[in-house]
């Protein structure tokens, strides 16, 4: 494929996806801004949420973790709505 079609397949609403990255990498060691991907979260959601709530200091104990697991999965969340 074309440079310019490659690079198309980045764009995002709000411009490109490599110029919203540059952005955000200025605030890389900023202590008050975390950064988590869905990646991260779909790989280990349990870890991701230790992550999330360390940053924000709560404290969970591994019951909750567990149990909002649970309750935020896809499964779960289609049988609500």
């Amino acid at each position: 494929p074309s440079t310019h079609l490659w690079l198309s397949f980045f764009a995002v609403a709000w411009g490109s996806y490599f110029d919203y990255l540059v952005e955000w990498n200025k605030y890389i060691d900023n202590e008050r801004i975390m950064t988590i991907s869905y990646e991260e979260l779909k790989e280990d959601q349990i870890q991701g949420m230790k992550k999330i709530s360390a940053f924000f200091g709560f404290s969970l104990c591994e019951e909750d973790y567990s149990r909002i697991a649970k309750k935020t999965s896809f499964t779960s969340m289609k049988e609500k709505s």
